[in-house]
């Protein structure tokens, strides 16, 4: 694959890692501190890793959102705690309970995330 404009192969290949896997190359595959320092010395890396920084935000925030969407119709869902459970239920309202539970908790997790 032809290297980035203005990047060098080794740039090219670091950057390329991200495409592959969200969490960027294996701990082995980075640069040094030093050669790390010093490709951000460019404006050219600087743009991309910003670039890949600004994508991997938005799909953060898009999955928030659509984790807070879920959670939102998971408590709007109609529940049936208002009839006097049968001995069989009872363990599917515990189980409803408690993923009520989890979606306010992600609702309030993602509140935090998104308005800090």
């Amino acid at each position: 694959m032809p290297r980035i404009e203005g990047l060098s192969n080794e740039q090219s290949a670091f950057l390329r890692a991200f495409r592959r896997s969200a969490a960027g190359p294996p701990s082995q595959r980075w640069p040094s501190p030093t050669v790390l320092r010093r490709w951000l010395a460019k404006p050219a890396f600087r743009r991309a890793i910003t670039e890949i920084r600004e994508a991997m935000e938005f799909q953060t925030r898009f999955h928030l959102t659509s984790a807070s969407t879920h959670a939102a119709y998971a408590l709007a869902a109609p529940s049936d705690d208002r009839k006097s459970p049968s001995p069989a239920s009872v363990a599917a309202i515990a189980a409803g309970a408690s993923s009520r539970e989890r979606a306010v908790d992600l609702l309030h997790l993602i509140d935090r995330r998104l308005n800090r």
